[in-house]
C-alpha cells in the first residue's frame, strides 16, 4: 500500500506508476491523479505540450518548426492552401528526416500511397487522362 500526495488516499502498489528515480520505484501520485495532472497542464499550456511531441516524435525544435512554417509561407508544401488548422510534420517512414508542413489532406493522402513515388506518378497519369 502507498498513500497518494495528492488525493491523499492509501490504495494499492499497483495505482501508481513506474518512476525509475525514486528510492520505491513509484511515482508520488496514483495513476488518476497524475492523469489529471498531465491533462490540467495540457490544457494551461497547449503549445508546450505540442512542441514537446513534435520534439520526441521529430527531433526538431520549435525554433526549427517555426522557420519551416515561415520558410513554406503559412502553407502547405504541397497544395499551397493556407493553414488553416495546425500543419502536419511530415516525415520520412524508412530515414525518420522531416521533410516539410503539410494540410491533413496531403499528409493523409501520401500516407495512403504508402510514400511510393511510382503509386504517386501513376495516381498523376490516371488524373491526366483523356476522359472518354
Amino acid at each position: 500500500m502507498k498513500t497518494c500526495r495528492t488525493c491523499a488516499t492509501e490504495k494499492l502498489v499497483s495505482e501508481f506508476g513506474r518512476h525509475r528515480g525514486r528510492k520505491d520505484g513509484l511515482q508520488y501520485n496514483c495513476r488518476h491523479c497524475h492523469s489529471a495532472a498531465v491533462r490540467a497542464a495540457r490544457k494551461r499550456n497547449p503549445d508546450r505540450c505540442f512542441f514537446t511531441q513534435i520534439k520526441y516524435h521529430y527531433g526538431i525544435t520549435r525554433a526549427e518548426w517555426e522557420r519551416l512554417y515561415t520558410s513554406q509561407g503559412g502553407a502547405c508544401w504541397i497544395c499551397s492552401s493556407p493553414f488553416t488548422a495546425r500543419p502536419q510534420v511530415d516525415h520520412s517512414h524508412k530515414s525518420g528526416r522531416v521533410r516539410g508542413l503539410l494540410c491533413s489532406p496531403c499528409n493523409i493522402a501520401i500516407g495512403l500511397l504508402k510514400e511510393d513515388p511510382v503509386r504517386l506518378e501513376r495516381a498523376v497519369k490516371y488524373l491526366t487522362r483523356v476522359e472518354f
